[in-house]
């Protein structure tokens, strides 16, 4: 699952709503570990867009550790073997 030059990312979870495929991922292979929810078409796979990044996918909130994903209501929620959840709220600039 890479489609992302700079990253290894491996799934860890998944989720299907709308169309549209969530999955959780992380990167544990560089100097900085870090964890992100991507989504891409049903259709085809295609159309990847990175939801857990920030200043232009330099910067990832989320850890390595990530784990399972869920999408209810337009929230994304993804949980950690830390014991950490992760919200978001799906908007029509980002989801």
């Amino acid at each position: 699952m890479n489609q992302d030059t700079l990253n290894d990312w491996q799934a860890k979870g998944i989720a299907v709503s709308g169309g549209a495929i969530y999955v959780s991922a992380s990167d544990a292979s560089g100097l900085m570990k870090k964890g992100t929810v991507i989504k891409m078409n049903s259709s085809d796979g295609k159309g990847w867009k990175n939801l857990a990044s920030s200043l232009l996918g330099l910067r990832h909130p989320m850890d390595s550790t990530v784990t399972g994903l869920a999408i209810s209501g337009g929230t994304i929620v993804a949980g950690d073997t830390n014991g950490k959840v992760y919200t978001d709220r799906c908007n029509k600039r980002k989801c």
